[in-house]
């Protein structure tokens, strides 16, 4: 069976996120935080080639490209023109203030394509918390708000292992969980 899009964003949710990326209000742009966890990973273990996984802006691979990294990184974003191309699996993939984005009937899609894609480890960062922008709908742009625990069990159940967690905590608990993961 051939994958498309449709299998991991519905139409009206696609368009709902065109037009957040459209917005000037820096929506698909925090992947440059990342970019010191990934690169002391990377450099250890010799890896030469990323997918930034919703990769919103591209702020990931430009915070890498300053960073003078000699690497390849290739981009997916379902809704970013240019970016929706479905990926090859890679050594690495990087997915960060993506999942709590999904849709939660897809999300089981979402990481069994995740886990496809990636030959060797895979990076998350996900959002416990409700995101401070809103969808044109009115329904916030975090879908999904579940505890760390919560997302491991997820992550488990779609056959990665994990490596490392690491709970950030804000003033009301959790704020956000990283995890590196294994097949």
């Amino acid at each position: 069976m051939m994958l498309q899009i449709s299998d991991f964003i519905s139409d009206d949710y696609l368009e709902l996120n065109r037009h957040l990326h459209a917005q000037p209000r820096k929506y698909g742009q925090s992947g440059r935080k990342h970019v010191n966890e990934v690169l002391a990973v990377v450099n250890l273990l010799g890896i030469g080639e990323i997918l930034d996984y919703g990769c919103g802006q591209g702020t990931f691979k430009e915070a890498m490209d300053q960073q003078m990294w000699p690497g390849a990184i290739l981009e997916y974003d379902p809704a970013v023109p240019g970016k929706d191309e479905l990926p090859p699996s890679v050594p690495l993939v990087v997915c960060t203030d993506v999942l709590e984005h999904v849709e939660p009937d897809k999300l089981d899609a979402v990481l069994d394509h995740l886990h496809s894609l990636s030959e060797q480890l895979t990076f998350l960062a996900i959002s416990t918390v409700p995101s401070s922008k809103s969808l044109r709908d009115g329904r916030n742009a975090h879908l999904i708000v579940k505890r760390p625990s919560w997302w491991a069990e997820q992550l488990r159940g779609h056959g990665f292992r994990i490596q490392s967690q690491c709970i950030r905590y804000g003033e009301e608990g959790p704020a956000d969980v990283h995890f590196w993961l294994r097949k």
